[in-house]
């Protein structure tokens, strides 16, 4: 840019966008690394997702806007059952305020039940996914899908 706010080339930006301190272009798609870790149930309940029932985890973003995208195949609910799973938000981000989404699917121990995800409070670093009836999920194999856009504090 010259000092008249002129822009000196074609427009064009072959390379993409990118933000401040990063190395991926605005708007690509990027697979999160898994990670064991990054699936947990509330309260003593567990949720075992391995690398091959986390069919999903891919996530893009623009600036504080996060596109997310999970599908979970049989992850196994032990423990205590209780009303929710979570999932890790991708890189360290946290959410920003309360937002909730339904889900897109959900098979609690072969049951299709509806459901959707939330990010409880400002600053949490998870996205809770809860069954629609408030029931507590059933020990077993948990199946789940979702695709939701998230305001992010990076």
């Amino acid at each position: 840019l010259e000092t008249d706010n002129t822009w000196l080339g074609d427009n064009t930006f072959d390379e993409g966008i990118f933000d401040t301190g990063t190395s991926v272009p605005q708007g690509d798609w990027q697979a999160q690394p898994y990670d064991a870790g990054e699936y947990t149930g509330a309260g003593t309940m567990t949720w075992t997702v391995s690398a091959g029932q986390a069919a999903v985890n891919r996530w893009m973003r623009i600036r504080h806007t996060l596109f997310w995208n999970v599908s979970v195949v049989a992850g196994v609910v032990g423990g205590t059952p209780t009303g929710q799973l979570r999932v890790t938000i991708p890189n360290g981000w946290t959410g920003h305020i309360y937002q909730d989404c339904p889900i897109s699917f959900i098979l609690d121990a072969g049951v299709a039940v509806q459901g959707f995800a939330y990010i409880p409070t400002a600053g949490d670093s998870f996205i809770a996914i809860e069954r629609l009836d408030g029931a507590a999920f059933t020990a077993g194999n948990v199946s789940m899908d979702f695709n939701v856009v998230l305001e992010i504090d990076l």
